[in-house]
């Protein structure tokens, strides 16, 4: 059974988002799911699946642990799916729930970069790249520029060029919105992580 969290301090999207992801599971290939009660809790180990403004999360474990809920799971990786709903139309967020929901059910020997690139019908080169993925994790750990400069042992300019590219692969508008994207990053940095952009 998959577990799904909405994390937001918006009560209305909160609500809004829940019902969604309610009538699209009804309206196609019914998997049965249960909300995360509070999702204000440390969700990042126990939710399949955690929808946030910016961004949704997706773990992905072993398929025995998926069938039943076990306390003592922990996942292989963890899919970061950026999720800017606006200007959507309520078809395309709801068939955007449901590749999301889709790709959920993917176990960890099933997930190839490939695979999961063709279930989601992403462009591979509008992805982010080995070394834009690193910038944006080690921001995520809460390093600046020049850290993560001699970490990667490149110049500051070339990590401002990563930066900037993986804000526009993610659709970000603006810095601040990325650094509120990274922020939530933190508590996911010490697994396999994937980034998609649809």
């Amino acid at each position: 059974m998959l577990s799904i969290a909405v994390r937001s301090q918006n009560k209305f999207y909160m609500l809004g988002l829940m019902s969604l992801i309610e009538n699209t599971e009804r309206s196609g290939n019914a998997t049965p799911f249960d909300f995360v009660e509070d999702p204000d809790s440390d969700v990042s180990e126990k939710a399949n699946i955690i929808f946030t403004e910016q961004i949704v999360i997706v773990n992905i474990f072993d398929q025995k642990k998926i069938e039943e809920y076990c306390d003592d799971r922990q996942p292989h990786a963890t899919i970061h799916i950026t999720f800017n709903t606006n200007g959507l139309f309520r078809e395309e967020v709801s068939a955007l729930v449901s590749k999301i929901i889709n790709l959920s059910r993917m176990t960890y020997a099933q997930l190839s970069r490939d695979e999961f690139f063709r279930k989601m019908m992403a462009r591979n080169h509008a992805q982010l790249s080995v070394t834009e993925s690193r910038v944006v994790m080690l921001m995520g750990q809460g390093y600046d520029t020049f850290n993560i400069s001699k970490i990667l042992n490149c110049s500051q300019k070339t990590v401002y060029t990563h930066r900037r590219n993986a804000i526009r692969k993610l659709g970000m508008l603006n810095r601040l919105q990325f650094y509120k994207y990274t922020l939530l990053l933190k508590e996911f940095s010490y697994r396999e992580n994937i980034f998609l952009c649809l």
